[in-house]
């Protein structure tokens, strides 16, 4: 089978044996996950609605924050499939937050590990066409640069691009601290997309100015705001520079 066939082209053997045994095991009651106050905080509300879901009856102090009403709206828009296994991608975030605080080497690895197996059980029972699917694969991908492994990243996002090539905002992320890999991810991104992709064209200039490649970022630039892009950080920063305005092919021929 073709990879372009396969419906989570990212899993490789062992991750699809995790995910086997992960699904073949009963479905508990409440889920012995339990958040600090802050990392509670921290969470977006569809993780605290959802958790507050998986665990009701227990944890009391996560108890009752939403209404039935909010937990089922959040149901209905992030889709039944993806809400019911979510619990385990928010996890996953506080897993790798946890362990970008850890100067022990086996104990972050452990923690990165952890973050991973819970992001693969989410993703891997997210809808592809879901509007978290994107977000759960950049998580995915932050994991796995975080372990090592900028090539899978890669992969997890590619896989992201194929199945919403309309959204490719939640790469940017990988923009901090990575910009090689953002770059590389946002010119695969703009290859599926077309050169028009306005806020692609306008993160990749700031990255291109960042790694030093002004005149890339000048034409990233350009084709951004030729399209009326709104955010006006990356021709100020051209500007400071002295690259914005750029001057017109007719004075360039002078």
């Amino acid at each position: 089978m073709s990879t372009a066939n396969r419906k989570y082209p990212v899993l490789g053997a062992a991750a699809l044996a995790l995910v086997s045994m992960l699904a073949a095991q009963p479905t508990l009651a409440y889920w012995d996950f339990r958040p600090t106050p802050l990392e509670w905080a921290s969470w977006p509300q569809y993780c605290q609605a959802q958790y507050q879901w998986v665990n009701a009856g227990y944890f009391r102090e996560y108890a009752d924050r939403f209404s039935e009403s909010v937990v089922d709206s959040w149901r209905t828009r992030i889709g039944v499939d993806t809400f019911t296994g979510l619990h385990h991608f928010c996890a996953s975030m506080i897993f790798l937050g946890r362990a970008k605080t850890m100067s022990d080497k086996a104990q972050k690895g452990h923690s990165l590990q952890d973050a991973y197996d819970n992001a693969l059980y989410s993703f891997a029972r997210a809808d592809p066409a879901g509007p978290l699917y994107p977000t759960m694969a950049g998580t995915m991908a932050e994991i796995q640069i975080e372990q090592g492994k900028p090539e899978d990243a890669i992969a997890t996002l590619d896989a992201s691009i194929r199945a919403q090539p309309e959204r490719p905002q939640p790469y940017l992320m990988l923009a901090l601290g990575h910009l090689d890999l953002a770059k590389q991810v946002l010119e695969r991104a703009v290859s599926v997309v077309g050169t028009q992709a306005v806020e692609l064209q306008y993160n990749l200039g700031l990255i291109n100015l960042e790694m030093g490649n002004v005149d890339a970022a000048v034409e990233n630039a350009k084709r951004a705001y030729v399209n009326d892009y709104p955010l006006p950080g990356l021709r100020q920063k051209l500007a400071k520079l002295g690259r914005w305005p750029p001057p017109s092919d007719e004075a360039r021929a002078r």
